[in-house]
């Protein structure tokens, strides 16, 4: 297809996979070991929705612009196909839930939200 037939997220996630791949590449040439996280991200329709209405959560939530959920989870969707090709890929967009105070901003997780996920590595 042409230029306008393409699809931003695809894009965006081959891009991503480009980049895994090369980091993945440079780490095995030095004798590194690599793994690279699908990170939870606020919005996605999975579990990543805050439902307390009255947690610091919620309020970045709602504060999201109206195209945001629907970006992130279309992205997600393209992320997700990749990442279960690559045995270096763990996707760990199901933990760590908005549960009230865990997220800083709608990307990314506090000191609170931090902790929890290192929990997860252990």
């Amino acid at each position: 297809g042409n230029y306008f037939d393409s699809d931003p997220f695809q894009e965006a996630a081959t891009q991503w996979e480009y980049n895994v791949k090369s980091m993945h590449a440079i780490a095995t040439s030095n004798g590194a070991e690599y793994f690279v996280f699908l990170q939870p991200t606020m919005g996605l329709n999975t579990n990543q929705i805050p439902k307390n209405k009255e947690s610091n959560d919620y309020k970045i939530y709602k504060n999201l612009p109206p195209y945001y959920e629907k970006n992130i989870n279309n992205l997600y969707k393209e992320l997700r196909l990749k990442c279960q090709k690559l045995e270096y890929c763990i996707d760990i967009s199901y933990k760590v839930t908005p549960e009230g105070d865990l997220y800083s901003d709608a990307r990314h997780h506090n000191d609170k939200g931090n902790k929890k996920m290192a929990k997860i590595f252990k």
